[in-house]
This record gives C-alpha cells, structure tokens and sequence, in this order.
C-alpha cells in the first residue's frame, strides 16, 4: 500500500521530469545571467504577444492577464492578455499591478503572483495532487502562450506541474502543462542538495521547488541571492539552470 510520504517522492520525481521538459516551449531568446536579468527589470513590461496593447489578445474567462515575478526584489510584469471591454488603445492598469496578494485579482504561485480580470474569490478550491490550478498553454507555430485559472490552492500550499498534453492538428499544434496544488514537503534537503531550482530562459524565470530546508535554514527565493549558483547551460533550450541551497536567514540592517 502507498504510502503519503511515497506518494509526495513519485509527485516530486514527475514534477521535475515535466518540468525540465517544459522549458522546450519557452523563450528563444539567449539566456540571461542574473545580473542581465535584473538589469531588464526598470523597462517596464514585457508582452507576452507582439510589442504593445494592440497586439494582445482579448483574455477569456479566468484567464491570467499579468503574471508579476519578484525573484530580485524588483517585480517584473508580463501582459499575457487584454480584460474584456476594453479597447486596444488601453493601457496596462486595467488589469491589476499591484504587489498586493490582497486585492481580490490574484492567484499566489510562490515568488509569483497571477492576476485575473475578475475576483478570485468564485474559484473552487483545489485538491491535493489532483485538481489543475492553472495550465499554460503554448502555440508554437504562432508564437503565442496562454495561462488560464482553474481552482485556487490551499493556503501554505505549493504548485507543481503535474502532467503535460499535445496536440497536433496543424496550425493549431497546442502543448498544455497543468500545474497543481500540493502541501508543504516533507521531503527534507540534505546538505549538498538544492532546495529550489531555477530556470532562466530569455527573460523568463522558472522556480521548481526541491526539499524543504532544516529548521533553523531558509530557502531562498530570489534568484539574487548569495546562496543560489549556477549549475548547468543548456544550449539547446537556451536555458541557465541555477540551484539555490538552503542558509541561515540573513539578518536586516
């Protein structure tokens, strides 16, 4: 009989098979060092389709219209599509940019936060290891990736990509990665082994979690911080591999 701890090691495994796999959907652009990448944050947003407002595509229900990544303590915003009703010619506030996990727009997924058209507070609350939170669906021949809500996690809960799906039918070839909801780890770090990984492909940023950390030792969760180092280049999807390792908390001044 399976356990919930041999459960937790078998979801964990899957997660990070898929989620090495999904980075051959992302960027084309060359990869970035930490530095370069937080040296983009000042510019303002990035689009996620074309250069402006006019080239975005209209959201549909639930779907994710800002994801606003704080992996250096200086938040980034990527427009991922247009709230219904408004024109082309809007700007950027209709959908929400705020650094508030509060406002009653936003989904939280770790150092991320995805903000939606409408309340979140409708949304149905996730299942363990079984309901899709989110999925992100990318078109490769149109160079157009969507993210879309379905439930909301648990609170103190973690995402994970749970499985991947294709499909084919030209020019509508699609691949979908569902990300669902689990609880705190209990799979504890050992002492040379990562807490979290990060991704870098372009200038996008992708966080897996690992282990959690022993008490007293935090994981950090910015890709600045002195405790991540880069481990791997993978020059055929353009991706830096950092991994970040658990360390005592620093101290403010």
């Amino acid at each position: 009989m399976r356990t919930f701890v041999d459960l937790e090691v078998s979801t964990f495994l899957l997660s990070i098979l898929l989620f090495l796999e999904e980075l051959t959907i992302t960027s084309s652009r060359s990869p970035l060092s930490p530095i370069q990448y937080l040296s983009t944050l000042e510019k303002g947003p990035l689009y996620n389709d074309g250069e402006g407002e006019a080239d975005l595509p209209s959201c549909s229900k639930h779907s994710i219209c800002n994801r606003i990544e704080d992996y250096s303590g200086n938040a980034r915003v990527h427009r991922l599509c247009r709230c219904p009703n408004h024109p082309r010619t809007s700007s950027a506030s209709e959908c929400s940019q705020r650094l508030d996990a509060s406002d009653g727009t936003t989904i939280v997924d770790d150092t991320q936060l995805l903000k939606t058209c409408g309340p979140t507070a409708s949304l149905p609350v996730c299942r363990f290891f079984h309901d899709t939170a989110y999925t992100i669906t990318s078109y490769p021949a149109q160079n157009r990736t969507s993210q879309v809500v379905r439930c909301r996690c648990p609170a103190h809960s973690h995402m994970y990509l749970l499985k991947w799906t294709q499909k084919h039918a030209a020019p509508n070839h699609k691949i979908t990665y569902h990300h669902a909801c689990s609880p705190p780890t209990f799979l504890k770090c050992g002492a040379e082994e990562p807490c979290s990984l990060f991704v870098v492909t372009g200038t996008n940023i992708h966080k897996q979690s690992v282990c959690s950390c022993s008490t007293g030792l935090t994981c950090p969760t910015r890709l600045n911080d002195p405790s991540v180092t880069e481990m791997t280049v993978d020059v055929n999807h353009n991706a830096t591999t950092y991994a970040a390792f658990c360390h005592k908390p620093h101290l403010s001044t």
